[in-house]
């Protein structure tokens, strides 16, 4: 590849700081709340959550050699499925794309009101989502390489207090917060598939690098290296701070405080920890929601690109961003901030994580199908089938664990692209086939 043909293009630590930032956002910050009520037990689902994510790490690394084009996990699906299951699963991942991006840019906007000092109202939270998703948006408008580079910038500057803080908190640790180790009535195992469900989501966008593979250097074999090594990084930044915060917030804190990370600064340095956690909020979830903007653009691309979303998506500017599909997803992003602005963050965040991760195992679950069907017809040796017989008992086990309910709120969003495909047939006409 001569160097002209690379300079657009992201190389392997920026694909790094990408996968890093995809999967480590707000989650960080709230899980330590909405996992409260498992108690010390709830760790251990980091654990099984971990290993779950590397199993499908190694998955979409060896799915990625095999078709090495921009899209994602429709393109997998498309290979292995048809097109009509290629289609569904870019329409669903798409939009959890986007619709999973609005509690992060909440979460943004109620740190930059902590650190400015300005009142958490609706109006206010609102326009600074607003204000914020318009910058990510230009940004990503620039180009992969200059996104790229912005992302490298803040995941160094969101890795260093993630790393600090847990070794502060050791001074301040209290052993009596974990106990009772379990403190709910249920089984430990029911504990640990309920708990997994959200540890899970911490992980959610481990698939999204596989978007901007045309984007990237030599994509077979950066991005599997970024991707094992970045799910490494991420589940010991998670469990690092998990664990720090358990130690300075009693469980009642926890339980009260919706990101109890503030809580516990103030427990080691006093009033001023309040705004220091609103300017870690915001650090570590610029870095996720740049991330995001760039595989809602990228995703959008590949769908066009083989026919399942209009051209306008597929369209790119001078600096080779595919700036119909990120300006589209953006505006659909703004939509989804409006309705929601009425909404708390935490109830927001609840339901994002319940949809989202469901949705998600689905088309894991899809993926590993057709990873598993490639090693039977290539008669793959003993890792390859440990790697996707692994990674299926995870998702199995997460979709045990996640309910009924759950699950038919997660069928509405591929569901929801019935009538988009109708209409795309009729207006497409001969030119693209969905079957």
């Amino acid at each position: 590849m001569s160097s002209a043909s690379s300079v657009s293009k992201m190389g392997f630590w920026a694909v790094l700081t990408f996968v890093i930032s995809s999967q480590m956002g707000s989650g960080v910050f709230v899980l330590p709340h909405t996992m409260s009520c498992f108690g010390p037990l709830g760790l251990f689902a980091w654990g099984i959550s971990g290993a779950g994510a590397l199993f499908l790490a190694l998955v979409f690394s060896k799915l990625l050699k095999r078709h090495p084009e921009t899209g994602g996990p429709h393109i997998y699906v498309m290979h292995g499925l048809g097109r009509r299951w290629g289609f569904y699963v870019a329409f669903a991942y798409w939009v959890l794309a986007w619709l999973s991006s609005a509690p992060v840019l909440g979460t943004i906007a109620s740190g930059l009101c902590v650190v400015l000092g300005l009142s958490q109202d609706v109006v206010t939270i609102f326009v600074l989502e607003s204000l914020v998703l318009l910058w990510l948006t230009l940004l990503n408008l620039k180009g992969v390489e200059v996104s790229g580079r912005w992302e490298v910038i803040m995941s160094i500057f969101k890795t260093i207090p993630l790393v600090v803080f847990p070794i502060t908190a050791l001074f301040f640790f209290q052993s009596e917060h974990f106990v009772p180790f379990n403190p709910t009535p249920q089984p430990w195992y029911q504990v640990l598939s309920s708990a997994g469900l959200m540890t899970l989501w911490g992980f959610l966008g481990i698939e999204a690098i596989t978007a901007p593979a045309g984007s990237v250097v030599d994509p077979q074999k950066t991005i599997p290296r970024a991707l094992i090594c970045g799910t490494l990084v991420v589940l010991a930044l998670y469990v690092l701070n998990m664990v720090a915060v358990m130690g300075v917030v009693s469980p009642a804190g926890l339980a009260t405080h919706v990101m109890p990370y503030g809580l516990a600064l103030e427990n080691i340095i006093g009033p001023a920890g309040g705004r220091l956690m609103g300017l870690f909020v915001v650090i570590v979830c610029l870095g996720a929601m740049n991330a995001w903007i760039m595989a809602m653009g990228q995703v959008a691309k590949g769908a066009a690109d083989v026919g399942f979303f209009p051209p306008l998506f597929a369209k790119e500017n001078a600096n080779k961003a595919p700036y119909g599909g990120i300006i589209v997803s953006s505006v659909l992003l703004f939509g989804c901030l409006f309705v929601l602005m009425q909404k708390d963050l935490a109830t927001q965040i609840r339901f994002i994580i319940d949809v989202s991760v469901v949705t998600s195992i689905g088309i894991y679950g899809l993926c590993i199908f057709i990873y598993l069907k490639g090693a039977w017809q290539q008669k793959a040796g003993f890792v390859d089938w440990f790697i996707g017989l692994g990674a299926l008992v995870f998702c199995a086990w997460m979709f045990w664990g996640a309910g009924h309910d759950i699950i038919l709120w997660a069928l509405l969003l591929p569901l929801a692209g019935v009538p988009f495909e109708y209409w795309w047939k009729k207006r497409c006409k001969p030119c693209v086939t969905l079957s």
